[in-house]
């Protein structure tokens, strides 16, 4: 489907793409909802323009690999949407997305200048099999309860300045956290940071720390923990 313009269809309920591979350029700009669109075998989705989607309930990407530059700015709700394929989504833009509660981007391993900077639910998000969050904008997220970032490696310039609630998130693998600001996060119930070797200036000023573990951490440079 290379360079398909679909810029005026409005509503693709339901609609079969099971065998469809390639998407690349296609132009789905006005496209407002795709609930239960079966996307299920497509591995590329590169440069595709959905940024006037608004709804993505239940879609089927559970095969995508591929989603670089993929702009879906006007997305706000993405419940239950299977991206458990999902490998790179660099560049992704997510900017204006506030649910995503129960999405599955478990095999997600890149993610660098990713913006979810409205984003302000992420309940139960499994993103235990990313790596690389560099540069990833989630300053505006509020709640994050149950995320599991267990397998993050690196998190440099991760913007979570807004978080206030980290209750039971898994960064025990983590190895490093550079310029991470977490400078508004007000609860870190049960949030695990046992192996994290590498803290430099994270700013955690302000935290009602309650059952937070750091034991094995092994450098804190220039980090500010200011009850």
């Amino acid at each position: 489907m290379d360079d398909v313009d679909l810029n005026d269809v409005t509503y693709m309920d339901d609609a079969d793409l099971s065998d469809v591979t390639f998407m690349d350029d296609v132009d789905l700009s006005d496209v407002s909802y795709m609930d239960e669109v079966d996307l299920s075998d497509v591995s590329y989705m590169d440069y595709v323009d959905l940024n006037d989607v608004t709804n993505m309930d239940d879609v089927d990407l559970s095969h995508v690999n591929f989603m670089d530059d993929v702009d879906l700015s006007d997305v706000s709700y993405m419940d239950d949407v299977d991206l458990s394929d999902v490998s790179y989504m660099d560049g992704v833009d997510l900017s204006d997305v506030t649910y995503m509660k129960d999405v599955d981007l478990s095999d997600v391993t890149f993610m660098d200048d990713v913006d979810l900077s409205d984003v302000s639910y992420m309940d139960d998000v499994d993103l235990s099999d990313v790596s690389y969050m560099d540069g990833v904008d989630l300053s505006d997220v509020t709640y994050m309860d149950d995320v599991d970032l267990s397998v993050v490696s690196y998190m440099d310039d991760v913007d979570l300045s807004d978080v206030t609630y980290m209750d039971d998130v898994d960064l025990s693998n983590e190895t490093y956290v550079e310029d991470v600001d977490l400078s508004d996060v007000t609860y870190m119930d049960d949030v695990d940071l046992s192996d994290v070797p590498y803290m430099d200036e994270v700013y955690l000023i302000a935290i009602e720390v309650t059952r937070l573990r750091i034991t094995s951490a092994m450098s804190f440079a220039s980090m500010k923990l200011i009850l």
